[in-house]
């Protein structure tokens, strides 16, 4: 069901930081309950489509950092927050690889 997966989701995202976990699943859990008596087939796809997108976005775009010392972090990457590089720039109309402008993440050195 859509509600497993978005738990399932913020589980990944929010691994070991309790708070956080522990917020997702309350909001998680308040918007299902919300939406419960909903009847209009144009808002339960809505809500359906919105459940699915926001499991995609903590699944691919949440990044979590721990401090190993006061100026130092480790990242935690997941295999589903990898992307290829290539895409990213084909999706922004570059045609370059590079998604930022030219004066952006090179210094213009990859336009």
């Amino acid at each position: 069901s859509l509600y497993r997966e978005l738990i399932r989701a913020a589980n990944t995202a929010f691994s070991g930081d309790v708070i956080t976990l522990q917020a997702a699943r309350q909001r998680i859990k308040g918007e299902f309950l919300a939406r419960v008596g909903e009847t209009d087939p144009k808002a339960i796809t809505e809500s359906q489509n919105l459940a699915r997108s926001t499991a995609k976005l903590l699944r691919e775009n949440i990044l979590q950092t721990q401090r190993v010392s006061n100026d130092r972090f480790k990242l935690r990457i997941s295999s589903a927050v990898l992307t290829d590089n290539a895409k990213l720039g084909a999706s922004s109309g570059s045609g370059s690889g590079c998604s930022e402008p030219a004066t952006g993440c090179c210094g213009g050195k990859c336009h």
